[in-house]
Protein backbone atom coordinates (compact mmCIF):
# COMPACT_ATOMS: atom_id res chain seq x y z
CA UNK A 1 0.00 0.00 0.00
CA UNK A 2 1.08 3.44 -1.38
CA UNK A 3 0.14 6.40 0.39
CA UNK A 4 1.07 10.17 -0.76
CA UNK A 5 1.38 11.82 2.64
CA UNK A 6 4.09 14.49 2.43
CA UNK A 7 7.33 15.11 4.68
CA UNK A 8 5.61 18.04 6.66
CA UNK A 9 4.00 15.43 8.52
CA UNK A 10 6.80 14.71 9.48
CA UNK A 11 8.08 18.14 10.14
CA UNK A 12 4.93 18.88 12.05
CA UNK A 13 6.04 16.03 14.21
CA UNK A 14 9.30 17.43 15.09
CA UNK A 15 7.87 21.01 16.03
CA UNK A 16 5.10 19.59 18.60
CA UNK A 17 6.41 16.29 19.52
CA UNK A 18 5.47 17.34 23.08
CA UNK A 19 1.92 17.44 22.04
CA UNK A 20 1.86 13.52 21.36
CA UNK A 21 3.67 12.07 17.92
CA UNK A 22 4.77 8.56 19.22
CA UNK A 23 6.18 6.93 16.30
CA UNK A 24 7.04 6.36 12.95
CA UNK A 25 3.98 7.63 11.54
CA UNK A 26 3.14 11.03 13.12
CA UNK A 27 -0.37 11.54 12.79
CA UNK A 28 -1.39 7.98 11.56
CA UNK A 29 -3.56 9.41 8.65
CA UNK A 30 -3.89 6.72 6.44
CA UNK A 31 -6.19 5.37 3.93
CA UNK A 32 -5.71 2.22 3.55
CA UNK A 33 -7.57 -1.17 5.22
CA UNK A 34 -3.87 -1.45 7.44
CA UNK A 35 -3.50 1.48 8.80
CA UNK A 36 -4.08 1.45 12.32
CA UNK A 37 -6.85 4.12 14.27
CA UNK A 38 -6.58 7.49 14.37
CA UNK A 39 -9.17 9.17 16.75
CA UNK A 40 -11.90 9.49 19.18
CA UNK A 41 -15.62 10.02 19.11
CA UNK A 42 -18.10 9.97 21.45
CA UNK A 43 -20.24 6.48 20.71
CA UNK A 44 -23.71 8.45 20.00
CA UNK A 45 -22.13 11.31 17.92
CA UNK A 46 -23.78 10.81 14.85
CA UNK A 47 -27.04 12.02 13.26
CA UNK A 48 -26.81 15.83 13.91
CA UNK A 49 -30.16 16.33 13.10
CA UNK A 50 -32.65 17.26 16.65
CA UNK A 51 -36.50 18.51 16.46
CA UNK A 52 -37.52 21.09 18.74
CA UNK A 53 -40.40 23.93 18.60
CA UNK A 54 -40.31 27.21 16.26
CA UNK A 55 -37.40 29.20 16.51
CA UNK A 56 -39.47 32.11 16.88
CA UNK A 57 -39.38 35.83 15.54
CA UNK A 58 -35.67 37.59 15.28
CA UNK A 59 -34.78 40.13 17.29
CA UNK A 60 -34.62 43.22 15.13
CA UNK A 61 -32.08 45.98 15.45
CA UNK A 62 -28.07 45.74 14.41
CA UNK A 63 -26.70 43.07 16.82
CA UNK A 64 -23.67 44.05 19.05
CA UNK A 65 -20.55 42.98 17.46
CA UNK A 66 -18.53 42.16 20.85
CA UNK A 67 -19.44 39.85 23.49
CA UNK A 68 -23.27 39.55 24.55
CA UNK A 69 -24.01 41.42 27.06
CA UNK A 70 -26.15 39.25 30.06
CA UNK A 71 -27.32 36.07 30.19
CA UNK A 72 -27.96 34.50 26.60
CA UNK A 73 -31.83 34.02 25.94
CA UNK A 74 -32.03 30.85 23.70
CA UNK A 75 -34.93 30.26 20.97
CA UNK A 76 -35.99 27.24 20.82
CA UNK A 77 -35.03 24.71 17.90
CA UNK A 78 -37.65 24.59 15.25
CA UNK A 79 -39.96 21.80 14.65
CA UNK A 80 -39.44 19.36 11.37
CA UNK A 81 -42.12 17.41 9.72
CA UNK A 82 -41.92 13.72 10.84
CA UNK A 83 -40.47 12.04 8.18
CA UNK A 84 -40.99 8.21 7.42
CA UNK A 85 -38.81 5.55 5.46
CA UNK A 86 -38.12 1.88 4.33
CA UNK A 87 -34.63 2.94 3.50
CA UNK A 88 -31.57 1.47 5.49
CA UNK A 89 -29.57 3.77 7.12
CA UNK A 90 -26.42 4.97 5.95
CA UNK A 91 -23.25 5.36 8.21
CA UNK A 92 -20.89 7.71 6.77
CA UNK A 93 -17.53 7.79 8.06
CA UNK A 94 -15.11 11.00 6.82
CA UNK A 95 -11.62 10.69 6.28
CA UNK A 96 -8.25 12.52 7.77
CA UNK A 97 -8.75 16.05 9.76
CA UNK A 98 -12.55 16.50 8.09
CA UNK A 99 -16.20 16.09 9.49
CA UNK A 100 -19.62 14.92 9.35
CA UNK A 101 -20.30 17.49 6.76
CA UNK A 102 -18.44 15.96 4.09
CA UNK A 103 -21.90 14.28 3.53
CA UNK A 104 -23.98 17.53 3.59
CA UNK A 105 -24.23 17.59 -0.29
CA UNK A 106 -25.23 13.78 -0.31
CA UNK A 107 -27.84 14.22 2.57
CA UNK A 108 -29.18 16.94 0.78
CA UNK A 109 -29.18 14.60 -2.42
CA UNK A 110 -30.88 11.63 -0.62
CA UNK A 111 -33.57 13.43 0.89
CA UNK A 112 -34.39 14.38 -2.70
CA UNK A 113 -34.38 10.47 -3.40
CA UNK A 114 -36.77 9.76 -1.02
CA UNK A 115 -34.77 9.60 2.03
CA UNK A 116 -35.27 11.27 5.31
CA UNK A 117 -32.44 13.06 7.10
CA UNK A 118 -32.41 10.34 9.82
CA UNK A 119 -31.03 7.94 7.25
CA UNK A 120 -27.60 9.21 7.10
CA UNK A 121 -25.61 9.56 9.90
CA UNK A 122 -22.12 11.04 10.23
CA UNK A 123 -19.79 9.08 11.93
CA UNK A 124 -17.17 11.75 13.74
CA UNK A 125 -14.15 10.72 14.61
CA UNK A 126 -10.54 12.40 15.28
CA UNK A 127 -8.31 10.80 12.65
CA UNK A 128 -5.52 12.37 15.17
CA UNK A 129 -5.67 10.08 17.54
CA UNK A 130 -3.59 7.06 16.58
CA UNK A 131 -5.14 5.04 20.02
CA UNK A 132 -8.46 5.84 20.07
CA UNK A 133 -11.18 2.61 19.91
CA UNK A 134 -12.88 3.91 17.15
CA UNK A 135 -14.31 0.35 15.91
CA UNK A 136 -16.13 0.38 18.57
CA UNK A 137 -17.53 3.63 18.50
CA UNK A 138 -18.59 2.85 15.26
CA UNK A 139 -20.24 0.12 16.08
CA UNK A 140 -22.37 2.56 18.81
CA UNK A 141 -23.18 4.46 16.42
CA UNK A 142 -24.47 1.38 14.05
CA UNK A 143 -26.20 -0.18 17.28
CA UNK A 144 -28.03 3.16 18.05
CA UNK A 145 -28.97 3.69 14.33
CA UNK A 146 -30.61 -0.17 14.02
CA UNK A 147 -32.24 0.21 17.06
CA UNK A 148 -33.66 3.75 16.34
CA UNK A 149 -34.96 2.38 12.42
CA UNK A 150 -35.84 -1.07 13.03
CA UNK A 151 -33.57 -1.99 10.10
CA UNK A 152 -31.96 -5.33 10.42
CA UNK A 153 -28.73 -3.96 8.55
CA UNK A 154 -27.09 -0.64 7.74
CA UNK A 155 -25.24 0.65 4.49
CA UNK A 156 -21.84 2.01 5.27
CA UNK A 157 -18.98 4.13 3.47
CA UNK A 158 -15.80 4.90 4.10
CA UNK A 159 -14.05 7.77 2.77
CA UNK A 160 -9.92 8.32 3.05
CA UNK A 161 -9.20 6.95 6.26
CA UNK A 162 -12.26 6.11 7.33
CA UNK A 163 -11.96 3.61 4.60
CA UNK A 164 -9.37 2.18 6.30
CA UNK A 165 -11.66 2.28 9.18
CA UNK A 166 -14.23 0.58 7.65
CA UNK A 167 -12.14 -2.46 6.38
CA UNK A 168 -11.24 -2.95 10.08
CA UNK A 169 -14.69 -2.68 11.18
CA UNK A 170 -16.11 -5.35 8.58
CA UNK A 171 -13.05 -7.98 9.22
CA UNK A 172 -15.21 -8.26 12.69
CA UNK A 173 -17.76 -11.28 11.44
CA UNK A 174 -20.03 -10.04 14.04
CA UNK A 175 -20.07 -6.69 12.99
CA UNK A 176 -19.85 -7.42 9.13
CA UNK A 177 -23.23 -8.84 9.80
CA UNK A 178 -24.95 -5.69 11.14
CA UNK A 179 -23.82 -4.40 6.86
CA UNK A 180 -25.85 -4.80 4.01
CA UNK A 181 -23.09 -2.87 1.79
CA UNK A 182 -20.05 -1.29 2.18
CA UNK A 183 -18.26 1.97 0.07
CA UNK A 184 -14.63 2.46 0.03
CA UNK A 185 -14.72 5.66 -1.21
CA UNK A 186 -11.03 7.27 -1.97
CA UNK A 187 -8.94 4.72 0.04
CA UNK A 188 -6.08 3.20 -0.66
CA UNK A 189 -6.86 -0.37 -2.29
CA UNK A 190 -7.34 -4.29 0.27
CA UNK A 191 -7.16 -7.29 -0.93
CA UNK A 192 -11.18 -7.42 -1.34
CA UNK A 193 -13.89 -7.54 -0.83
CA UNK A 194 -14.51 -6.30 2.88
CA UNK A 195 -15.91 -8.33 5.69
CA UNK A 196 -14.82 -11.73 6.92
CA UNK A 197 -13.36 -14.33 3.98
CA UNK A 198 -16.31 -16.82 4.72
CA UNK A 199 -18.94 -14.13 4.82
CA UNK A 200 -17.72 -10.99 2.13
CA UNK A 201 -20.11 -8.10 2.37
CA UNK A 202 -20.95 -6.52 -1.43
CA UNK A 203 -18.46 -3.73 -1.66
CA UNK A 204 -18.06 -0.49 -3.85
CA UNK A 205 -14.72 0.61 -4.72
CA UNK A 206 -14.82 4.30 -5.66
CA UNK A 207 -12.25 5.98 -6.86
CA UNK A 208 -10.64 8.64 -9.33
CA UNK A 209 -7.93 9.16 -11.40
CA UNK A 210 -7.50 12.70 -10.27
CA UNK A 211 -7.09 12.09 -6.67
CA UNK A 212 -3.54 12.40 -6.04
CA UNK A 213 -3.67 11.54 -2.69
CA UNK A 214 -4.04 7.97 -2.80
CA UNK A 215 -0.87 7.27 -5.15
CA UNK A 216 -1.97 3.19 -5.73
CA UNK A 217 -5.00 4.11 -7.31
CA UNK A 218 -7.03 0.87 -8.93
CA UNK A 219 -9.80 -1.62 -8.67
CA UNK A 220 -10.26 -4.28 -5.95
CA UNK A 221 -10.98 -7.74 -6.99
CA UNK A 222 -14.35 -8.93 -5.84
CA UNK A 223 -15.60 -5.53 -5.32
CA UNK A 224 -17.75 -3.75 -7.96
CA UNK A 225 -15.52 -1.20 -8.96
CA UNK A 226 -16.41 2.76 -10.12
CA UNK A 227 -13.51 4.79 -11.67
CA UNK A 228 -13.74 8.67 -11.84
CA UNK A 229 -11.98 11.23 -14.11
CA UNK A 230 -11.94 14.55 -13.05
CA UNK A 231 -12.81 14.63 -8.83
CA UNK A 232 -9.82 14.98 -6.33
CA UNK A 233 -9.97 13.57 -3.39
CA UNK A 234 -12.93 15.26 -1.37
CA UNK A 235 -14.97 15.56 -4.44
CA UNK A 236 -14.71 11.54 -5.19
CA UNK A 237 -16.78 12.00 -1.66
CA UNK A 238 -19.12 14.82 -2.49
CA UNK A 239 -19.72 15.17 -6.49
CA UNK A 240 -22.98 14.34 -7.94
CA UNK A 241 -21.17 11.23 -9.76
CA UNK A 242 -20.00 10.26 -6.50
CA UNK A 243 -23.78 10.30 -5.30
CA UNK A 244 -24.66 8.32 -8.06
CA UNK A 245 -22.44 5.69 -8.01
CA UNK A 246 -23.19 5.13 -4.29
CA UNK A 247 -27.27 5.49 -4.58
CA UNK A 248 -26.76 2.70 -7.40
CA UNK A 249 -24.86 0.80 -5.24
CA UNK A 250 -27.17 0.68 -2.16
CA UNK A 251 -29.97 0.44 -4.25
CA UNK A 252 -29.82 -2.49 -5.94
CA UNK A 253 -29.31 -0.66 -9.66
CA UNK A 254 -31.84 1.95 -9.25
CA UNK A 255 -30.93 5.20 -10.97
CA UNK A 256 -31.16 8.35 -8.26
CA UNK A 257 -34.06 10.88 -9.88
CA UNK A 258 -31.59 13.83 -9.09
CA UNK A 259 -27.83 14.21 -8.44
CA UNK A 260 -28.46 17.77 -8.31
CA UNK A 261 -29.09 19.64 -5.10
CA UNK A 262 -32.43 20.77 -5.65
CA UNK A 263 -33.78 23.90 -4.38
CA UNK A 264 -36.77 23.37 -1.67
CA UNK A 265 -40.29 24.70 -1.83
CA UNK A 266 -40.98 24.46 1.55
CA UNK A 267 -39.18 25.65 4.67
CA UNK A 268 -35.56 25.50 4.31
CA UNK A 269 -34.19 23.67 8.24
CA UNK A 270 -30.94 24.20 9.15
CA UNK A 271 -28.99 22.03 11.66
CA UNK A 272 -25.32 20.83 12.03
CA UNK A 273 -22.62 20.36 15.24
CA UNK A 274 -20.64 22.06 16.50
CA UNK A 275 -17.06 20.59 17.16
CA UNK A 276 -13.41 21.35 17.26
CA UNK A 277 -11.52 21.61 14.16
CA UNK A 278 -9.34 18.78 13.33
CA UNK A 279 -10.58 16.50 16.47
CA UNK A 280 -14.26 16.56 16.33
CA UNK A 281 -14.55 17.12 20.47
CA UNK A 282 -17.92 18.14 20.84
CA UNK A 283 -18.37 21.44 21.81
CA UNK A 284 -21.00 21.05 24.34
CA UNK A 285 -22.91 23.72 25.67
CA UNK A 286 -21.95 26.04 22.74
CA UNK A 287 -23.77 29.23 21.76
CA UNK A 288 -24.68 29.78 18.20
CA UNK A 289 -25.60 33.28 17.01
CA UNK A 290 -27.26 33.25 13.76
CA UNK A 291 -27.96 36.70 11.69
CA UNK A 292 -28.78 37.85 8.88
CA UNK A 293 -26.02 39.59 6.78
CA UNK A 294 -26.09 41.85 3.79
CA UNK A 295 -24.26 41.56 0.53
CA UNK A 296 -20.89 42.87 2.31
CA UNK A 297 -21.33 40.20 5.00
CA UNK A 298 -22.69 42.97 7.45
CA UNK A 299 -24.92 42.00 10.13
CA UNK A 300 -28.58 43.10 9.24
CA UNK A 301 -30.38 42.12 12.06
CA UNK A 302 -30.50 38.36 14.79
CA UNK A 303 -32.46 35.81 13.44
CA UNK A 304 -32.15 33.44 16.04
CA UNK A 305 -29.74 32.26 19.19
CA UNK A 306 -29.47 28.56 19.55
CA UNK A 307 -27.72 26.35 22.15
CA UNK A 308 -25.80 23.35 21.31
CA UNK A 309 -26.67 19.72 23.41
CA UNK A 310 -23.71 17.63 24.82
CA UNK A 311 -22.67 15.91 21.96
CA UNK A 312 -23.11 19.58 19.76
CA UNK A 313 -25.63 19.24 17.98
CA UNK A 314 -27.93 22.58 17.17
CA UNK A 315 -30.60 23.68 15.39
CA UNK A 316 -32.50 23.50 13.43
CA UNK A 317 -33.41 26.63 12.29
CA UNK A 318 -35.51 27.49 9.28
CA UNK A 319 -33.14 29.90 7.03
CA UNK A 320 -35.47 31.68 4.41
CA UNK A 321 -33.94 31.43 0.35
CA UNK A 322 -31.98 33.98 -0.85
CA UNK A 323 -30.67 35.50 2.31
CA UNK A 324 -27.12 35.02 3.78
CA UNK A 325 -26.65 34.15 7.31
CA UNK A 326 -23.58 34.52 9.70
CA UNK A 327 -23.60 31.87 11.89
CA UNK A 328 -21.40 32.90 14.80
CA UNK A 329 -20.46 29.80 17.35
CA UNK A 330 -18.77 30.46 20.86
CA UNK A 331 -17.85 27.69 23.15
CA UNK A 332 -18.94 27.65 26.53
CA UNK A 333 -15.79 28.76 27.88
CA UNK A 334 -15.70 32.58 28.47
CA UNK A 335 -12.54 33.02 26.96
CA UNK A 336 -12.77 31.09 24.13
CA UNK A 337 -13.19 33.71 21.09
CA UNK A 338 -16.35 32.91 18.84
CA UNK A 339 -15.67 31.49 15.17
CA UNK A 340 -17.67 33.74 12.39
CA UNK A 341 -19.09 31.48 10.18
CA UNK A 342 -20.46 33.05 6.48
CA UNK A 343 -22.39 30.65 3.47
CA UNK A 344 -23.89 31.28 0.21
CA UNK A 345 -27.64 31.22 0.65
CA UNK A 346 -29.23 28.04 1.71
CA UNK A 347 -31.80 26.50 -0.76
CA UNK A 348 -31.99 23.10 0.63
CA UNK A 349 -32.61 21.98 3.98
CA UNK A 350 -28.97 20.52 5.35
CA UNK A 351 -28.69 18.23 8.08
CA UNK A 352 -24.70 18.92 8.53
CA UNK A 353 -23.95 22.52 8.78
CA UNK A 354 -21.06 21.81 10.85
CA UNK A 355 -19.55 25.01 12.94
CA UNK A 356 -16.17 24.49 14.37
CA UNK A 357 -14.31 25.67 17.24
CA UNK A 358 -10.65 25.88 17.99
CA UNK A 359 -9.15 23.03 19.83
CA UNK A 360 -7.37 22.87 22.70
CA UNK A 361 -3.45 23.41 22.55
CA UNK A 362 -2.02 20.07 23.98
CA UNK A 363 -3.15 18.17 20.67
CA UNK A 364 -1.69 18.28 17.86
CA UNK A 365 -4.25 19.75 15.91
CA UNK A 366 -4.19 22.45 19.00
CA UNK A 367 -0.17 22.79 18.56
CA UNK A 368 -0.32 23.65 14.59
CA UNK A 369 -3.06 26.42 15.10
CA UNK A 370 -1.25 27.85 18.03
CA UNK A 371 1.09 29.03 15.80
CA UNK A 372 -1.28 31.30 13.92
CA UNK A 373 -1.90 34.83 15.56
CA UNK A 374 -5.01 34.14 16.95
CA UNK A 375 -4.08 36.80 19.48
CA UNK A 376 -3.10 39.78 17.47
CA UNK A 377 -5.49 42.55 16.78
CA UNK A 378 -6.06 42.15 12.66
CA UNK A 379 -7.95 39.71 10.99
CA UNK A 380 -7.47 35.64 10.85
CA UNK A 381 -9.23 34.64 7.76
CA UNK A 382 -9.95 30.89 6.25
CA UNK A 383 -11.67 30.21 3.22
CA UNK A 384 -13.09 26.51 2.93
CA UNK A 385 -14.29 25.29 -0.06
CA UNK A 386 -16.98 22.15 0.96
CA UNK A 387 -16.87 20.27 -1.74
CA UNK A 388 -13.71 20.07 -3.54
CA UNK A 389 -10.14 21.60 -3.26
CA UNK A 390 -8.93 24.77 -5.21
CA UNK A 391 -7.30 24.64 -8.26
CA UNK A 392 -4.52 26.82 -9.67
CA UNK A 393 -4.85 27.89 -13.49
CA UNK A 394 -8.62 26.57 -13.00
CA UNK A 395 -10.45 28.44 -10.28
CA UNK A 396 -10.30 32.09 -9.31
CA UNK A 397 -10.05 33.19 -5.71
CA UNK A 398 -9.92 36.46 -4.82
CA UNK A 399 -9.56 37.99 -1.31
CA UNK A 400 -9.11 41.87 -1.39
CA UNK A 401 -8.17 41.89 -4.58
CA UNK A 402 -5.40 39.20 -4.35
CA UNK A 403 -5.50 36.35 -6.45
CA UNK A 404 -4.56 33.27 -4.32
CA UNK A 405 -5.56 30.25 -6.61
CA UNK A 406 -1.60 30.05 -7.92
CA UNK A 407 0.63 27.25 -8.41
CA UNK A 408 2.04 27.91 -4.89
CA UNK A 409 -1.54 27.87 -2.80
CA UNK A 410 -3.55 25.49 -4.93
CA UNK A 411 -1.48 22.69 -6.88
CA UNK A 412 -2.91 19.61 -7.65
CA UNK A 413 -0.70 17.87 -5.43
CA UNK A 414 -1.63 20.06 -2.92
CA UNK A 415 -5.60 19.47 -2.89
CA UNK A 416 -6.35 23.02 -0.69
CA UNK A 417 -9.19 22.41 0.83
CA UNK A 418 -8.76 25.12 3.20
CA UNK A 419 -6.68 28.58 2.67
CA UNK A 420 -5.38 30.66 6.09
CA UNK A 421 -5.18 33.94 5.56
CA UNK A 422 -3.00 36.23 8.12
CA UNK A 423 -0.22 38.55 8.51
CA UNK A 424 3.17 37.58 8.84
CA UNK A 425 4.68 40.65 10.43
CA UNK A 426 5.05 43.12 8.25
CA UNK A 427 1.43 44.75 7.53
CA UNK A 428 1.33 43.81 4.16
CA UNK A 429 -0.39 41.34 1.65
CA UNK A 430 2.30 39.44 -0.24
CA UNK A 431 -0.01 36.37 -0.99
CA UNK A 432 3.00 34.72 -0.50
CA UNK A 433 2.44 31.06 1.15
CA UNK A 434 3.32 30.80 5.00
CA UNK A 435 5.90 27.78 5.63
CA UNK A 436 3.95 26.53 8.15
CA UNK A 437 1.45 24.72 6.12
CA UNK A 438 4.81 23.56 3.89
CA UNK A 439 4.32 20.12 2.69
CA UNK A 440 1.08 19.57 4.62
CA UNK A 441 -2.34 18.05 2.79
CA UNK A 442 -5.38 19.63 2.42
CA UNK A 443 -3.96 22.84 4.23
CA UNK A 444 -2.16 26.13 2.92
CA UNK A 445 -1.43 29.09 4.31
CA UNK A 446 -1.28 32.97 2.73
CA UNK A 447 0.40 36.17 3.76
CA UNK A 448 -2.29 38.73 4.36
CA UNK A 449 -3.14 41.94 6.29
CA UNK A 450 -6.32 43.29 7.50
CA UNK A 451 -6.96 45.61 9.91
CA UNK A 452 -9.17 44.08 12.42
CA UNK A 453 -12.18 46.52 11.58
CA UNK A 454 -16.18 44.65 11.63
CA UNK A 455 -17.63 47.64 10.06
CA UNK A 456 -14.93 46.84 7.34
CA UNK A 457 -15.85 43.99 4.69
CA UNK A 458 -13.20 41.97 2.90
CA UNK A 459 -14.02 41.49 -0.57
CA UNK A 460 -13.52 37.64 -0.81
CA UNK A 461 -15.04 35.51 -4.51
CA UNK A 462 -14.54 32.55 -5.73
CA UNK A 463 -15.00 32.19 -9.79
CA UNK A 464 -17.02 35.57 -9.60
CA UNK A 465 -19.22 34.20 -6.23
CA UNK A 466 -18.90 37.03 -3.95
CA UNK A 467 -18.81 36.07 -0.85
CA UNK A 468 -17.57 38.94 1.07
CA UNK A 469 -17.10 38.85 5.16
CA UNK A 470 -16.50 41.96 8.14
CA UNK A 471 -12.56 42.19 8.82
CA UNK A 472 -13.03 41.02 12.99
CA UNK A 473 -9.98 41.58 14.97
CA UNK A 474 -9.07 38.02 15.84
CA UNK A 475 -8.19 39.25 19.70
CA UNK A 476 -11.03 40.03 20.84
CA UNK A 477 -13.84 39.03 18.25
CA UNK A 478 -12.19 35.96 16.69
CA UNK A 479 -11.80 34.13 13.26
CA UNK A 480 -13.49 34.68 9.98
CA UNK A 481 -14.62 31.08 7.92
CA UNK A 482 -15.89 31.53 4.54
CA UNK A 483 -17.62 28.87 2.96
CA UNK A 484 -18.12 28.39 -0.57
CA UNK A 485 -20.27 25.23 -1.44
Amino acid sequence: MRIRWPSGLLLWCAVVVAAGCSDGDPARPADGADDPDAGEVEPDAGEPDAGGLDAGEPDAGEPDAGEPEGPVVFDEPAERPACESARRPIIAAHGFLASGDTWANHAMRLTANGYCFDDLIAFDWNTLDGDGSHEAALDAVIEAALEASGADKVDLIGHSAGGGLGVRYLSDPARAARVAHYAHVGSAPFEGPAGPPEAPIPTLNLWSEADLIIADRRDIEGATNVTLTQEDHYGVATSGASFEALFRFFNEGQAPDTTEIQPEDGPIFVAGRAVTLGENVALAGATVGIFVVGPDGLRVERAATLQADGQGRWGPFIAEPGLRYELEVRAADPDAAPIHYYREPFVRSNPLVYLRGLPAPGGLAGALLGLIPFDQPQAVVVVFLANRALRAGVDSLTVGGLELANEALASPEQTTIALFLYDDGDGQSTGAPVRLFDGFPFLAGADFFSEGDPSRAIPIALNGRDLSAPSWPANPDGTTIVVFE
